[in-house]
């Protein structure tokens, strides 16, 4: 464990690049969140020589980034046709940091597929295609739509963590998902809807840090509030580690 928590340092899971075969990938937009909030970023790609405790024992908290669907067989599913791009690599490597987190009582923050793999590390499953088993009165996923754009609404319960990040029961996020919590994993409560019953937020009471959310923050951080207080939360959390 590190004695300066001035400068708390911050894992960030990259993802293996489905286009470019040996290659990973990462938006930007995470790393410069969390160097605005006071953290220092550091990339994390998917490893099968390292483990998840070697790895989380220099860190003080863990963002799971978004990226391409989960494999199926981690939750009991069998593939929709309309999966994509799944790296049962970067799956195993996030359960493992996911669960020595949970253990070491790390700082998590799970961003669109990161909700998701905190789900179904925890024993919950994946909704696999919104719009055939939910319907498409919401939006959730649209091609060619901008990423800084807020495609739908979605209800906050006052109690939660969350709502105390954001400070607003309601709230406008961007959305980029065909894919969504299904079944909640043991001990996590739902803490937003869309209004389509979609899940879009979850955190384990408990533990000191752990939230994921279904819309992208990092892609709007340079706003300000509310989404630049996702890296500011999660930064903090670290801090008290």
């Amino acid at each position: 464990m590190r004695a300066d928590k001035s400068t708390p340092l911050i894992g960030i899971t990259a993802a293996n690049d489905p286009k470019v075969p040996g290659h990973y990938i990462l938006r930007w937009d995470y790393v410069h969140g969390v160097e605005a909030a006071g953290g220092i970023p550091v990339i994390l790609a998917p490893s099968s020589k390292l483990s998840a405790a070697a790895i989380l024992k220099r860190l003080d908290g863990l963002i799971l980034s978004g990226g391409h669907d989960i494999s199926p067989e981690f939750y009991g599913g069998q593939p929709h046709r309309t999966i994509r791009d799944p790296s049962k690599d970067r799956d195993q490597f996030e359960f493992d940091l996911v669960n020595t987190a949970l253990q070491d009582k790390i700082p998590m923050l799970g961003i669109c597929r990161g909700i998701q793999i905190l789900n179904v590390v925890l024993g919950g499953d994946i909704i696999q295609d919104i719009p055939e088993h939910i319907g498409d009165s919401v939006a959730h996923d649209e091609p060619g739509r901008p990423r800084e754009v807020l495609a739908h609404e979605v209800s906050i319960t006052p109690e939660s963590r969350l709502f105390q990040v954001v400070e607003t029961s309601r709230l406008r996020v961007n959305s980029f998902h065909h894919q969504a919590v299904g079944k909640l994993g043991s001990g996590l409560i739902k803490t937003a809807v869309a209004r389509d019953g979609v899940i879009e937020g979850i955190e384990l009471p408990g533990h000191p840090f752990m939230m994921g959310i279904q819309w992208h923050p990092e892609t709007l951080w340079s706003a300000g509030a509310p989404f630049f207080n996702f890296f500011e939360s999660i930064v903090e959390a670290a801090m008290q580690k």
